[in-house]
């Protein structure tokens, strides 16, 4: 699990998790955000081992991708949705 390690996880000790810099953990958190889930377990398979985390929503993250969405509304997309 070297190889994923160095990619998308960080190794504490003997376990690893996501790091919060990759875009898998902004997707998940998203995903939390969107359907209001109280978690999400990230599933994925670095070559030999399988690797399961369960995540919950990040307050400070949820913050951060509200601020983009808003952002993202009022630039792009708010001049479209006059009638």
């Amino acid at each position: 699990m070297n190889d994923a390690c160095d990619f998308f996880l960080s190794k504490t000790g003997d376990s690893f998790t996501l790091k919060q810099e990759h875009a898998h953990w902004y997707q998940v958190q998203g995903q939390l955000l969107a359907t209001v889930a109280e978690f999400c377990d990230f599933i994925t398979f670095p070559k030999l081992d399988l690797f399961v985390e369960r995540m919950y929503p990040d307050s400070k993250t949820l913050e951060l991708l509200v601020d983009k969405i808003s952002e993202f509304y009022v630039q792009h997309f708010k001049e479209f949705m006059k009638m």
